[in-house]
Formats: structure tokens, sequence, C-alpha cells
């Protein structure tokens, strides 16, 4: 793996770099263990649009890998939400509802917040408000992210 990190010259030398410490760091991980720095930069806001884009790379492969797995499509959508890609990241928070067979209150928020942008706010206003009532159903589900809520909850009040 590090060998065709370091051959691949598609990538700048910084991304390579750091993706050979990944790779060191990591080992021979599972798939679902590549995801979580990729999700830690994709859970917090005010990054550069350089890391949501080093992470969306690192987790679309990651889901190519595992598409049946509900989360990675969860954790996709937020990056493509990040990185201004609304309608994907609609669709890939819908894909990981498909795929979970269950609402999620994260991907609701997320929703929420792409179709804020996409000045759609009736939707918005519908996905946040199911965003908050599974929040209110099961307040301590420990595979939720809150600060996405909050985050959908204070871009929603801001007036366009």
């Amino acid at each position: 793996m590090i060998q065709a990190i370091e051959n691949d010259h598609t990538i700048s030398a910084e991304a390579r770099r750091r993706a050979v410490l990944l790779a060191a760091r990591r080992g021979n991980s599972a798939h679902i263990l590549l995801l979580q720095d990729a999700e830690e930069t994709a859970e917090t806001p005010n990054k550069s649009q350089e890391e949501y884009a080093q992470a969306l790379r690192r987790v679309a492969q990651v889901t190519k890998v595992a598409p049946w797995r509900g989360g990675h499509h969860e954790v996709l959508g937020l990056l493509q939400y990040r990185c201004g890609d609304y309608e994907r990241a609609l669709a890939s928070e819908q894909k990981a509802m498909d795929i979970q067979k269950a609402q999620s209150q994260d991907a609701h928020a997320i929703r929420a917040m792409a179709y804020y942008r996409l000045h759609a706010m009736e939707r918005a206003q519908a996905e946040l408000a199911l965003a908050r009532k599974l929040a209110e159903s099961d307040p301590d589900n420990p595979y939720t992210t809150p600060s996405l809520l909050r985050e959908a909850e204070s871009l929603l009040s801001k007036k366009r």
C-alpha cells in the first residue's frame, strides 16, 4: 500500500506524505478503521476545503470497498456537504438511511443543511424537525453526533 501511494504522482507530494503516514500508522487495518480520520474531519466545521476534499476522497474509496455500510454513506454525505456538493450529499444521506432501514438524526441534520444551501427552506425545516424528533426520542443514542444537530439548527436560524 505504501509503495503504491509513493508511486501515485496524480496526488500532491503533501497528500502522498500524509497518506503514507496514515497507511504506516494503520497497517493492514480494516476499512472501518480507515474511515475514522475522515469522519473526525467531516464532523468538524470550519476546516479547510483541502482537508475536506482529502477526507472525501478517502471516504469515497472506503465506500466503494464496503458499499453495504450505511454509516460510510452518511460520512460521505457530510463530506460532500462540506465540499459544497449539496445534491450528492442529499443522495448519500438518503442511501445511508435506505441501507440502515432506519431514520438517522445525523442524516436528517445533514439533509437540512444541504436543503438550506439549495434554498429549499420548507424541506430544510422538515428535515430539521425530523432530526429534532429523533434526538428527543433517543437522547442517549451513541451513534449520533449532537453537534451536527446544533450546527443545522444554527444554520437554519439565520435569515436568508
